[in-house]
């Protein structure tokens, strides 16, 4: 239901862009919709009660975001970039969800140690490479080296958090959560 919440809202922004960009949308899509969506994620997980309402919320206005930058990647790359984005988002959504449901790989907690390591060091990898941009200390190939490294290195780890995402899910479930978690899990994996 969110994701088909968010991938409507996503295409009726994209939509409404099409015309051309003006001030009100860009504003509205950049600024409040990310805001906005993050206090949603807040209250859907401190209001277990309300989290179906706050969960919708969320994916409405991540729908508006993702509209927005979908419209800008298509406006600059070509339409197709979205469908290629789209395609490789759900082929590594289905690839996780195979290699955890067949056990292929198993979340342990030094898997979990390494994810969390690993998710810090991109982190600080990031912030090193905005500062040092910033003062001009790369030269463009090294930059451009560090930063598509810093780029896949993102990807590969996004996608591995998947698995522990997976595993969250299927403790709460083992340890009796009651229905009003199953919202709060599924904007997890939003």
């Amino acid at each position: 239901i969110l994701l088909f919440v968010a991938a409507a809202n996503a295409f009726m922004f994209a939509g409404r862009l099409a015309d051309g960009f003006d001030t009100f949308t860009l504003i509205t899509g950049l600024i409040i919709a990310p805001i906005v969506a993050i206090i949603m994620l807040i209250l859907a997980h401190r209001m277990t009660q309300l989290s179906w309402f706050f969960s919708l919320l969320y994916a409405i206005f991540e729908g508006a975001f993702l509209g927005l930058i979908s419209a800008f990647a298509a406006w600059y790359a070509g339409g197709d970039v979205v469908i290629y984005a789209l395609m490789g988002t759900f082929g590594t959504l289905a690839t996780m969800l195979f290699l955890f449901s067949t056990g292929i790989i198993r979340v342990t907690e030094r898997f979990r140690s390494f994810m969390f390591t690993a998710l810090i060091s991109i982190i600080v990898a990031g912030l090193i490479f905005w500062i040092s941009t910033m003062f001009g200390s790369f030269d463009t190939e090294l930059g451009y080296s560090f930063y598509i490294t810093i780029v896949v290195a993102s990807v590969i780890i996004a996608s591995l958090y998947l698995l522990v995402d997976f595993d969250r899910i299927e403790r709460y479930i083992e340890g009796g959560a009651s229905k009003d978690h199953e919202w709060s899990l599924a904007l997890g994996l939003m």
